[in-house]
């Protein structure tokens, strides 16, 4: 009896089974082995994540591209996919790359914050790596980033109520604006659009808390 094992893309790793029956209900299994010669990609973290930055600051994360198949790995193209919010990302290597098995290689990327992002989770951009892996022969890679930004905050939110008022007497209320964000904010002009013939006075009484 004789067994054959011809490899075919897909995962480099087979197991099997070899059953044989006898005529008295017996079975003996066997343990069959494989193993393809082709490349593999790992790569870690899968993910990079860049936290707060300051508008027009650079950031630098890396990732790990691992060759674990048998066979050399090949990074024929590194890019960004064109839906990428942000576009101002370099990489410490430049494709091809190549790697024996059972090496590695550390890519470092710089993200330049030229743009506000938003604080919502979403991935700002997306890293493509094209291998010769035949189960990967892409490999995407998240990006996220968030921009430091100020925040105006207004109290009262809604409505500032001076109730009622007899000619002639002042009642005055007061208005608390704030910077609730992570970067400082300027507040260019304050104004009362209609002030109803004078009634209503705006009194500077700034601080810097």
């Amino acid at each position: 009896m004789a067994l054959t094992f011809c490899p075919k893309p897909g995962i480099d790793n087979d197991v099997s089974e070899l059953v044989i029956e006898t005529d008295d209900g017996k079975l003996t299994v066997t343990q069959v082995l494989g193993a393809e010669i082709i490349p593999k990609i790992t790569v870690v973290p899968p993910t990079l994540d860049y936290g707060s930055l300051k508008l027009g600051a650079t950031g630098q994360r890396a990732f790990k591209v691992f060759s674990d198949g048998l066979a050399p790995l090949e990074i024929t193209k590194i890019e960004l996919h064109p839906l990428s919010k942000i576009k101002t990302l370099t990489f410490s290597e430049q494709a091809p790359i190549n790697l024996k098995p059972k090496a590695n290689v550390i890519i470092k990327v710089d993200l330049k914050a030229d743009q506000a992002l938003a604080v919502n989770g979403a991935p700002v951009a997306s890293i493509i790596l094209h291998t010769n892996d035949p189960v990967r022969p892409k490999v995407v890679i998240q990006v996220f980033a968030r921009t430091e930004s100020g925040k105006l905050a207004v109290q009262p939110p809604a409505a500032v109520d001076f109730a009622i008022a007899a000619k002639g007497v002042t009642v005055k209320r007061t208005v608390h604006v704030s910077n609730v964000g992570t970067s400082p904010i300027v507040v260019s002009k304050i104004e009362i659009l209609d002030d109803s013939g004078g009634e209503f006075v705006l009194i500077d009484n700034r601080s810097e808390e």
